[in-house]
């Protein structure tokens, strides 16, 4: 009961980060946007791979922790290759590389993340 509550409660505030970082890339604010988007990102492969114990994800980067989830059969091949491609994306995000953030790739992520937290419940 803890954990789904637990999950449940996870759910919510990555949702409200999406929702917000939506408002922001509506408001013309990528920068921001592409902040949180990525720290959803990055906090839901992490979780997903504490999830199944796979220890080779633990304090890893984006990219080390998905291949890690990939070679363990728990995301498919396109769902690597999309995170794979949203690492520079993260790197310029997080590195506050705000010339390297296009709101394209921020768009990209936020209609990517939900599906990808929802499949994998996280």
């Amino acid at each position: 009961l803890i954990d789904d509550l637990k999950s449940k409660v996870l759910i919510d505030i990555k949702t409200d980060f999406l929702e917000t970082a939506n408002n922001l890339l509506s408001e013309r604010e990528k920068d921001p946007a592409a902040v949180l988007a990525c720290i959803v990102l990055e906090d839901s492969l992490k979780r997903l791979a504490a999830k199944f114990g796979i220890d080779q994800a633990k304090d890893k980067e984006l990219s080390v922790a998905a291949g890690a989830l990939f070679r363990a059969g728990v995301i498919e091949k396109s769902t690597n290759q999309s995170i794979q491609n949203f690492k520079n994306l993260r790197n310029a995000s997080l590195h506050a590389q705000w010339d390297q953030v296009s709101a394209e790739s921020v768009e990209l992520l936020l209609t990517f993340l939900p599906m990808f937290i929802e499949k994998h419940a996280i």
